[in-house]
């Protein structure tokens, strides 16, 4: 742990980091500078989808989609804006704890991607952020969930297209490793929910305990 701290020191140093919405230098420990700090408040979005006449899935974002924060969500997903990650992940982390959820989770984890897409776009956005929360919250990272169908990019599609679209397009990955567990699932943008319900499903299913979902930002 010293060493990674040490690294981090020596790096900063020569490459001091920059709030990356302004770019301004910042001070030791801050993800973001006072100025966007300010623009955009942070808030706790708690939106609940119903998996079916039972059960329901808990959904925490931190801000709505709109002005800045769109811009930077597209940004991180289209543009490799990857220095947007620790800002996101720590958005999420304040709005779970505003959220007053517990924050017992077994692992984190994320909505999986097709090798077509992740090859097309170099990584997935949601391991991205899952790994970077699992490092603040201090709980571990597990990839939970496969791809195991092609799928149309969601955000190209209407919400009646979308519920069919990932129909039956998730599995787990590791039924055994999840088994009575709890599970905060990450995602960038909660749109219809859609996607996220198809995978709490197959968790559920699986013998998954709880499934608490969580992402940077929510449509309205």
């Amino acid at each position: 742990m010293w060493l990674q701290k040490l690294k981090k020191f020596i790096i900063s140093l020569f490459y001091p980091a920059k709030c990356p919405f302004c770019q301004n230098i910042l001070k030791t420990g801050e993800i973001l500078c006072e100025r966007c700090k300010d623009e955009l408040p942070l808030r706790s979005i708690l939106t609940e989808l119903e998996l079916d006449y039972s059960r329901h899935i808990d959904v925490v974002s931190a801000f709505f989609y709109e002005g800045k924060i769109k811009d930077a969500v597209c940004d991180f997903k289209f543009k490799a804006r990857l220095d947007y990650a620790d800002f996101f992940a720590e958005s999420m982390a304040n709005a779970l704890k505003l959220s007053n959820k517990k924050l017992d989770f077994d692992f984190v984890s994320c909505v999986p991607m097709s090798k077509k897409h992740k090859k097309e776009r170099g990584f997935n956005q949601a391991s991205v952020l899952a790994k970077k929360l699992s490092e603040v919250l201090g709980a571990p990272f597990l990839e939970t969930v496969a791809k195991v169908k092609y799928t149309k990019t969601q955000h190209t599609l209407s919400r009646a297209e979308r519920l069919v679209n990932v129909k039956g397009a998730f599995s787990v990955l590791n039924k055994e490793a999840t088994l009575g567990k709890k599970i905060l699932f990450c995602d960038d943008i909660l749109t219809t929910g859609s996607t996220m319900k198809e995978c709490a499903l197959v968790l559920y299913d699986s013998g998954v305990k709880e499934v608490l979902g969580v992402t940077v930002a929510k449509t309205e």
